[in-house]
């Protein structure tokens, strides 16, 4: 609930921060969406406490993300780490063995949404700012995000292009708008 509080607090005063600011802010928003992600697609009873309105906060977190977008102070933060995890928390929504508790869906759904408006707006940058930032298109395709499971093997999740494809058929909107351009950003590479 702090966490929720403190994003929505961010998004607030986010743009009439001074760009250190904005920039410490930012580096922090990732480091915390990164970890939110793994605390859901890890599957363990002991972790429902950290799962608890983690869908609003993921929320919050990339409605940040997609504010600073743009921003030439937070613009080195939009490297290979953040796309990959923009990435994984689509193929966590979008694995068929994926559950999310009801309350959380709509969040889950507006967040794997702004992934993919963020990842399709990314990829369509000049080659050398993907490559400055670490991005690699192949890497994308081909990227693996491995669900652990109590008691069990941790198990490959959906691969991203099948993902896409899901998306592009079942989404909404923008989710599927975004997802057949960065197929489309695929195919062209």
């Amino acid at each position: 609930m702090y966490h929720i509080q403190a994003v929505e607090g961010a998004l607030v005063l986010f743009n009439s921060l001074p760009q250190s600011k904005q920039e410490t802010v930012f580096k922090e928003v990732t480091i915390r969406y990164i970890k939110l992600l793994k605390s859901h697609s890890i599957s363990r009873s002991t972790k429902a406490g950290e799962r608890a309105r983690g869908g609003e906060l993921a929320f919050n977190l990339t409605t940040l993300i997609m504010v600073a977008r743009g921003k030439d102070c937070v613009a080195k933060f939009y490297d290979s780490n953040l796309v990959s995890a923009l990435v994984n928390t689509v193929q966590w929504r979008y694995d068929p063995k994926t559950t999310i508790d009801q309350d959380s869906i709509a969040y889950w759904d507006a967040t794997t949404t702004q992934c993919l408006q963020i990842i399709a707006q990314i990829l369509y940058q000049e080659e050398s700012t993907l490559i400055n930032a670490g991005i690699q298109v192949r890497n994308l395709k081909n990227s693996v995000f491995m669900v652990a499971r109590a008691g069990k093997a941790p198990r490959k999740a959906i691969d991203f292009p099948s993902a896409l494809k899901l998306v592009s058929k079942n989404g909404e909107a923008a989710a599927k708008i975004s997802s057949q351009r960065i197929l489309a950003h695929f195919d062209n590479k």
